[in-house]
This record gives C-alpha cells, sequence and structure tokens, in this order.
C-alpha cells in the first residue's frame, strides 16, 4: 500500500510553481529565484497534483490569476480533495481561499496540507454542499468526475460572478 510513494515525483506546473510530495526533497538548482512549492501529503485523500486533469486545472488557475494580478480574487475549489488546487491558489492571491469536498477525508487532508505549507489560516475548507453556498466567487474550480460536475453544473454557474472565471476538469476522454 506504501510502495507507490517510492515512484511519486515532483510535478511542475511551470518554471516556478512545482508541487511535491511532502516526503521528498526538492533539489533545487543554485541560480535563479527559487520556485513557488507546495507541499501536498495525500493522506486519506485523492490527489498528490500529478494527474494531468489536476495539472491543466492548475495551469489554468494561474493564467487566470496572473491575468488578475493586483487584484482582489475570491476563489473557490470544489471537490478540494488533498487541498492542492487551493492551497496553490493561497500561496498566488492575497486572501483567504475557499475549499469543499464531501468526504472528510479531504477535509482533513486540506486542512493537514495547508498547516504544512504555512496556510492553515489562508484556506477555509469543510463539507458544505456546493447548494448550500450563497457567497460568489471570482474563481471557481471544480476537477471532479463528468457526472458529478454534470450534477452541479447550475450551482457551478450561480457561484460564479459575471465576470468570473469557471475551471472544469476531470472528464476522461472515454
Amino acid at each position: 500500500a506504501q510502495t507507490w510513494r517510492d515512484f511519486a515525483a515532483p510535478m511542475w506546473v511551470s518554471n516556478d510553481l512545482v508541487i511535491v510530495p511532502a516526503w521528498q526533497e526538492l533539489a533545487l538548482k543554485s541560480t535563479g529565484p527559487s520556485p513557488i512549492v507546495v507541499r501536498i501529503e495525500p493522506g486519506g485523500a485523492f490527489g498528490l497534483g500529478d494527474h494531468p486533469t489536476t495539472l491543466l486545472s492548475l495551469r489554468a488557475l494561474r493564467r487566470i490569476l496572473d491575468d488578475r494580478a493586483g487584484r482582489e480574487v475570491a476563489v473557490i475549489d470544489v471537490g478540494c480533495g488533498t487541498g492542492v488546487i487551493a492551497i496553490t491558489a493561497a500561496l498566488l492571491v492575497d486572501r483567504r481561499v475557499r475549499a469543499t469536498d464531501v468526504a472528510s477525508a479531504a477535509v482533513e487532508a486540506t486542512i493537514d496540507n495547508a498547516s504544512r505549507n504555512g496556510l492553515g489560516d489562508r484556506v477555509e475548507v469543510d463539507t458544505t454542499d456546493l447548494a448550500a453556498i450563497a457567497a460568489d466567487y471570482d474563481v471557481v474550480v471544480a476537477n471532479i468526475l463528468a457526472p458529478i460536475l454534470v450534477s452541479l453544473a447550475g450551482d457551478l454557474r450561480r457561484v460564479t460572478r459575471a465576470d468570473g472565471r469557471l475551471v472544469i476538469s476531470g472528464i476522461l476522454a472515454g
């Protein structure tokens, strides 16, 4: 059950952003600026940050946040898993980030990983159903399976501000 850890590797989102398994050290070149490092321990939840849909979501999030640099941006990660998207967002914006998941193990993993990255006070996570969330957000990210995305479509649109961005991923090619 633990052998897979030997094969986990850092996942470079961009040349200045990397997701690193919490038990590994990241070898960096001594020249140039240090990248933003997000350390993730999956625990009992899904997501080390190395799945292609997560990587694509992170790249889209980064592009959106770069386009909105200098502005306050409200972000929610729907179906947060281990919190990799919410934690990355909290590192890139200067405000709290919301994260939700139906699994209590995901909430626990996200809390643990937010603390591990020094963001325990900047990532708000719980099991609140999306239908019960009244707030709206500049950026909504949902990296979950297609049937769930379809069932949440109305609420995903509702919590996305009129000038906001909705990033959905997790749809398998099959």
